[in-house]
């Protein structure tokens, strides 16, 4: 059977409630969700990139102790820049 994968990238600064429930509902439709966290030359970040993939990983991992609702076997956070237009 074939792994079924997904993207959900943004800058995440910082990761809300709102994007979990995103994230809570891909990963009901793929084997692995990956959650990109970028930086943005339009925006003008609160935190760090390095600050924000580590309160996601955080975030996530609280989340996934304290919920039994993810479905997706693989869930991974990193870091990318997003290209400008």
């Amino acid at each position: 059977m074939t792994m079924r994968r997904g993207l959900y990238p943004g800058t995440f600064d910082p990761l809300t409630l709102g994007h979990l429930d995103i994230i809570r509902r891909a990963t009901r439709m793929v084997d692995e969700l990956i959650i990109g966290v970028a930086i943005s030359a339009g925006k003008q970040p609160l935190f760090s990139l390095e600050e924000r993939c580590s309160l996601a990983e955080q975030k996530l991992r609280v989340w996934l102790t304290l919920t039994a609702v993810w479905k997706c076997k693989h869930l991974t956070v990193c870091s990318f820049i997003m290209l400008r237009r």
